[in-house]
């Protein structure tokens, strides 16, 4: 049963009916009547917020998805946790596997304080970023190019209709090893950790990114598989797809409200087309 309904980082909760229909036909007029079949089931029971926060929803026009990288396009995950693991264990350093999966969404240098910080002790971070560099792109070698099957079709289909961009705290390094040249042709940009001095979950790489496909905030969707993903888009106001195939799980990714949660970019991409 509903009892409330998220749009972006708003909740709207469903009290009892109050438009009348002829209210109701003003909004199915002013949504040129592209509304979702259920909306028009059941919005007799609907209260005024929750009709309303539907038609944000069917109604917005999408002009740019803009997209994550790792958990999100590539099955790199596994191997981000692993050069992690690989890295401090060749520090002296351990950990559980729940907080090695917390360590993972962190970039290298901060990964190296917390555990500088918790031992007390001192050791070189750059040298840490390096070897862990290193222990990444030997992973990556041995397991190159490991896309998730349907990402490239939905580059490739959404291209034609969407601009669109990868937002991503990798480096370049990790891109050129995984990037095919017909694939980067499709995106409008890349930004990527070397490409801004803050990085997610702060709100400078949306910046960047808006700048270069050339859209409004309400006219942008972020797709992306973490936490850190879902408070960069909180913090900036894009609206948040999560897809549960990276690091965080559904659970985790629910509590930034989401307007929706995919498990793969076949239900994404059906939930795009139906905000047509």
């Amino acid at each position: 049963m509903l009892d409330r309904y998220t749009t972006g980082a708003t909740l709207l909760p469903l009290g009892k009916p109050v438009l009348n229909h002829a209210i109701f036909a003003k909004l199915d007029d002013m949504c040129l009547g592209h509304l979702w079949s259920p909306v028009r089931l059941i919005r007799k029971v609907l209260s005024a917020n929750l009709y309303i926060a539907i038609l944000r929803i069917v109604c917005m026009v999408i002009k740019a998805i803009l997209m994550d990288l790792d958990g999100t396009l590539i099955d790199s995950i596994p191997l981000i946790t692993k050069s992690v693991e690989t890295t401090i264990a060749h520090f002296g350093f351990s950990c559980s596997k729940q907080k090695l999966r917390e360590l993972a969404q962190l970039h290298s240098r901060d990964i190296a304080y917390y555990f500088a910080d918790k031992h007390k002790k001192q050791f070189s971070p750059h040298e840490f970023v390096e070897f862990r560099r290193r222990a990444f792109l030997k992973l990556l070698e041995k397991k190159q190019k490991q896309w998730f099957k349907d990402a490239k079709p939905f580059i490739k289909k959404m291209s034609k209709e969407y601009k669109l961009a990868i937002v991503t705290g990798s480096r370049w390094v990790f891109l050129d090893a995984v990037f095919d040249a017909g694939t980067k042709n499709k995106l409008e940009a890349i930004i990527t950790s070397d490409d801004v001095k803050h990085k997610k979950p702060d709100i400078e790489p949306l910046e960047k990114a808006l700048g270069k496909v050339r859209a409004k905030k309400d006219e942008v969707i972020f797709i992306g598989d973490s936490t850190q993903d879902a408070l960069m888009c909180q913090r900036f106001g894009i609206k948040f797809i999560g897809k549960s195939t990276g690091i965080s799980t559904r659970f985790q990714l629910k509590k930034f409200n989401p307007v929706f949660i995919a498990k793969d970019f076949l239900e994404i991409e059906a939930f795009v087309s139906s905000l047509k």
